[in-house]
């Protein structure tokens, strides 16, 4: 491995234009989080970027990797049940509830190349600016926050940090999730209730209060193409705002190796799949108001993860 590698760092000026805001409005909303944390990294060389792109390309074609739907509801629930147990032996550490997925050591995607960090919570660290960045800008205004898919909790309870004058609610298909959302109730004395909720059979029982806002986090990416049923719950429900930072397929550059070999692993995993295009349809019938559409060109060693898609209901629909 070579060790003479230039050293880069992702800082206000990377992160403005990887959200497409405006700098100072940047700066304002996460300047002093952003200079706390470790974003240097550097480049790989082009050998080992081709090497990586084969072998991801390789794993791809043999079909390895598990595919997202309906199914893996009990990998799921197994998943955030180890969370609640870590949850309640740490002494309902919030830390404890970082996902597994996140990986401390591998190349990540970054502006069209493959990357490597000196932090160890590189990923983890890019998700707090993101989410704090996007849940100020368009969450703060509103008195009522749902997060549909919500897992093990990590994000409403930095939403809650937050700001603790709101009132939260945590909605999954496990319940071990739901049990975690209780937890965190009754430890943190947090207005946050949790919620059974099936993307795939949503219950028209829950509904949405008024003035609230809904965001998903990696969430939606596991229902492959069966979105209609949860945009007609939320047409039905009519939140204020609808914020995703999720995969999206249509984002990929499809002249780019680079992005291609993404979209082969997001097709493979069965990932959200073409959900802008609904939106932009359900526009077209002016159902709805898109406000934000913006690639983030930033992701784990195999796909970007972190699109950002904000749109809100029609008033008048």
């Amino acid at each position: 491995m070579r060790t003479d590698r230039q050293n880069n760092s992702i800082g206000l000026s990377e992160f403005s234009e990887l959200f497409s805001l405006d700098h100072a409005e940047v700066n304002k909303m996460c300047g002093e989080l952003i200079n706390l944390l470790d974003f240097q990294y550097s480049v790989c060389e082009k050998d080992e970027q081709e090497k990586i792109i084969k072998a991801i390309s390789l794993e791809c074609s043999s079909s390895s990797f598990s595919v997202s739907g309906q199914d893996r509801q009990p990998d799921w629930q197994k998943g955030w049940s180890e969370n609640l147990d870590n949850f309640i032996s740490s002494d309902f550490n919030i830390s404890s509830l970082k996902p597994k997925y996140f990986k401390d050591t591998r190349p990540f995607r970054f502006n069209g190349n493959y990357i490597l960090s000196n932090s160890k919570s590189f990923e983890q660290d890019f998700m707090t600016v993101i989410r704090q960045c996007v849940f100020k800008k368009y969450l703060s205004k509103f008195n009522n926050i749902y997060e549909f898919g919500c897992g093990a909790g990590q994000n409403l309870a930095f939403l809650a940090n937050l700001y603790n004058d709101k009132k939260y609610f945590g909605l999954d298909w496990a319940d071990s999730s739901v049990e975690i959302i209780s937890l965190m109730s009754e430890q943190y004395k947090w207005n946050i209730e949790g919620y059974m909720f099936d993307f795939f059979e949503p219950n028209s029982s829950i509904k949405i209060l008024p003035d609230s806002g809904i965001f998903t986090l990696h969430a939606l990416e596991q229902i492959g193409s069966k979105y209609k049923l949860f945009i007609d719950y939320l047409l039905e429900n009519k939140p204020k705002i609808c914020v995703h930072i999720e995969p999206i397929n249509e984002l990929y550059e499809k002249n780019s190796e680079f992005d291609n070999v993404a979209l082969k692993f997001h097709l493979s995993r069965n990932y959200l799949n073409n959900y802008l295009s609904y939106l932009k349809q359900l526009e077209s019938e002016s159902k709805i108001n898109i406000l934000k559409i913006k690639k983030v060109d930033f992701g784990s060693l195999y796909h970007d993860g972190y699109s950002i898609i904000i749109w809100e209901i029609n008033k008048s629909d």
